[in-house]
């Protein structure tokens, strides 16, 4: 989905995009490449750089970055997959909204911060999951604390005084080869392609207006979002 989001972002318009990834991307104006895990300082310095070489502020972050991993309490090896799974989901959601609070880099006014949750983890009205999640613990445990990030933050007195827009997609499944792979005999047509959510966050990005209330879960089933 990185890439996708990367290829419409840059048709925007006096704006630079910085991609954050294992690997460069060629379309990107810059590329800070993470090596093993996401280390918030080395991050942060590579973007003060930037932001000094070319006068300009960060006004919009989207963390796109994780995975997925199956296991349940009765593994053995139970803590290590979640713990993995927290690697991989959160801590780069957490790093993403770190970026977001530094006066120094992110835009006073306006800015956005998109994170990626998980529709299997949301609550329904009844307040009980939308999926039972016991055989994948370590993936839901890290999407609903990531759900928890984007509504508690919202509600934090630095984001609402810069009128930062902070909220949660929420796909059921996205339409990658990784997941085709996974799930062969799926009917691929109901998925919800990586372009269709990158034009949609670009056009946040673009119009204020547009977007979601800060701290909302939207989620993505298909091309139905809500």
């Amino acid at each position: 989905m990185g890439r996708a989001l990367v290829s419409q972002l840059v048709k925007l318009k006096n704006r630079t995009v910085i991609s954050i990834d294992f690997a460069a991307n060629i379309e990107a104006g810059h590329n800070i490449l993470v090596k093993n895990k996401v280390n918030d300082n080395d991050i942060v310095a590579n973007i003060e750089k930037l932001v000094t070489r070319t006068d300009a502020m960060v006004d919009s972050i989207f963390c796109v970055a994780g995975g997925w991993q199956g296991g349940n309490i009765n593994d053995s090896n139970y803590k290590a997959s979640i713990d993995k799974m927290f690697q991989m989901n959160l801590d780069p959601a957490l790093a993403a909204v770190h970026l977001a609070s530094l006066s120094s880099l992110f835009t006073p006014s306006h800015g956005l911060v998109c994170l990626v949750g998980a529709n299997a983890a949301l609550y329904n009205s009844d307040m009980k999951v939308n999926v039972n999640c016991s055989d994948m613990l370590g993936y839901g445990l890290s999407k609903t604390s990531t759900h928890f990030l984007v509504s508690t933050l919202a509600n934090d007195h630095k984001f609402k005084t810069t009128h930062t827009t902070i909220v949660g997609i929420c796909p059921e499944i996205i339409d990658t080869e990784s997941n085709r792979k996974a799930m062969p005999t799926n009917d691929f047509s109901k998925w919800t392609k990586p372009s269709d959510i990158a034009t949609k966050l670009t056009q946040w990005t673009a119009d204020v207006a547009t977007r979601p209330e800060s701290g909302s879960l939207i989620s993505i089933r298909g091309n139905n979002w809500v």
